[in-house]
């Protein structure tokens, strides 16, 4: 190796070392000195017409076909996301903070990344979990973080520079992925994409909630279950999040993407409420609806609706959404990636909602303790625009004042409004009873809690004024789960 590409190396490793970037080798850095600052100039604008033109095809969809060279053995793990594959003899990967600027010099990224060296060679991962909406290739481009792109790419679904050693796409709603190669790695680039597996859909720094009870049993969500996963999709991927009307869950396999979403309230109704979906990422529609049905575990047939998934203009084959109501107040909608489609009627057969539990509980959370010698009354429920409620009462049969009343809440409304309610004219202020964080409103007849336990799961607890160490010991039993 010349002395000169030594004196390269060092110039580059000391000129990255504040924004953690990759410290390129000398190929890299002939690369860099050829782009043409007109060329950037134009570049959004260019690459903006292109999709106008085509269509361009959405970031997440798909970016290849399952490969079977690529191994469920998990190589390494960055910010929630799995490495399947990895070239041979690559060494142990260095753990990068990065901070990706556009051509002005802005931030206009934050992830994490892991990067291997080796010789000549180099493979960088990276992981961003944006803020703002990002869901395809052009709001991609609109970044400015590549230094130049190659348009054809847009069809394939991601963004890439020209010499194609640089490629980043949206793997997810809110997961954007990266790989950054030297030019000798370059023709590793697919294999390594297709290896990438999002476990995590949910940042790290989100606020800490209540323990999940998916740590119970993992293929529950929402007041569902999955029955069956096919082949390359586990019960461990992605957390559960919220979409705009619901509860969704990401699945990934050879680069294509799968969600299962859970619709609670008037929105789940009937099929033709469940069909307005108002969760699309980028104002995508539905067409070419036909009727069939989900043949369900244990069930005769239930009718269901299946159509296609195109992007607003029209163009941009998004794969297809199958939508069924379980009951009033409960729907499902599966939406697959076009690679993902013939999994959809698999997985539908296998969802069925979460028994209420028996005892003393509601729906399907306990309630370990209630005061000695409380009779139980019967539930009721009630049901929102986005959300469903089921509530149940235990009252003294000595002091009817005495009483213990438990309320679940399931839907959208538990992550994005007061959805508790309460005595009118008494505001709910922040306090911690039972060890839980919550909202308590407190007035001359009543002590009313609320608080989150999982994602779109709430619950409400209501005793009497004077109370108080009782409603501690319920909602403690509670959130522990009995």
């Amino acid at each position: 190796m010349s002395r000169l590409e030594n004196e390269l190396r060092t110039a580059m490793a000391e000129g990255t070392a504040t924004l953690r970037a990759a410290p390129d080798l000398v190929d890299q850095v002939v690369r860099l000195s050829r782009r043409r600052k007109a060329r950037r100039l134009k570049l959004v604008a260019a690459a903006a017409a292109v999709v106008v033109a085509a269509g361009a095809v959405p970031a997440f969809v798909t970016l290849s076909r399952s490969d079977r060279s690529v191994s469920d053995r998990v190589v390494a793990e960055v910010d929630g996301v799995e490495v399947h594959y990895l070239p041979a003899d690559m060494g142990e990967p260095e753990r990068l903070s990065l901070k990706e600027r556009d051509h002005g010099g802005t931030i206009r990224l934050r992830g994490e990344g892991l990067m291997w060296s080796e010789g000549n060679r180099f493979v960088q991962v990276s992981v961003y979990r944006p803020k703002d909406k990002i869901t395809d290739v052009m709001d991609i481009w609109s970044l400015n973080v590549l230094p130049d792109v190659d348009e054809s790419t847009s069809r394939q679904g991601y963004a890439s520079t020209t010499d194609h050693t640089d490629r980043i796409w949206v793997a997810q709603p809110g997961v954007l992925l990266r790989i950054i190669t030297s030019v000798s790695m370059k023709g590793e680039m697919d294999r390594i994409a297709k290896g990438l597996r999002v476990s995590r859909s949910s940042p790290s720094t989100r606020p800490a909630a209540a323990p999940s009870r998916r740590a119970d049993d993992p293929r529950s969500f929402g007041g569902v279950r999955l029955g069956h996963l096919p082949d390359g999709f586990t019960a461990d991927q992605g957390d559960a999040s919220m979409i705009t009307d619901g509860i969704g869950r990401w699945f990934n396999r050879g680069g294509g993407s799968l969600s299962v979403e859970v619709v609670r309230g008037d929105t789940a109704h009937d099929l033709d409420g469940l069909r307005e979906v108002t969760a699309w990422p980028t104002d995508e529609r539905l067409v070419k609806v036909r009727e069939t049905e989900v043949r369900e575990i244990a069930m005769p047939g239930t009718r269901a609706l299946d159509g296609r998934v195109l992007s607003a203009n029209g163009f941009g084959d998004k794969g297809r959404m199958l939508l069924w109501v379980i009951r009033p107040g409960l729907g499902v909608r599966i939406w697959a990636s076009p690679d993902l489609v013939d999994t959809m009627p698999e997985i539908a057969r296998g969802i069925a909602p979460i028994a209420p539990l028996k005892g003393d509980a509601v729906d399907e959370v306990r309630v370990p303790y209630v005061p000695e010698g409380f009779r139980p009354g019967t539930a009721r429920s009630a049901t929102g625009p986005d959300w469903v409620m089921t509530a149940r009462r235990w009252r003294s049969p000595d002091d009817p004042a005495r009483q213990v009343s438990v309320e679940v809440y399931h839907g959208a409304a538990v992550e994005y409004r007061d959805w508790a309610g309460g005595t009118a004219g008494v505001d709910a202020e922040p306090d911690v009873i039972g060890g839980v964080e919550g909202m308590v409103r407190r007035s001359a007849r009543e002590q009313r809690f609320a608080w989150r336990e999982d994602t779109g799961l709430g619950v409400a607890v209501t005793v009497a004024a004077d109370s108080q160490p009782e409603l501690a010991q319920v909602v403690e039993g509670i959130h522990a789960g009995g």
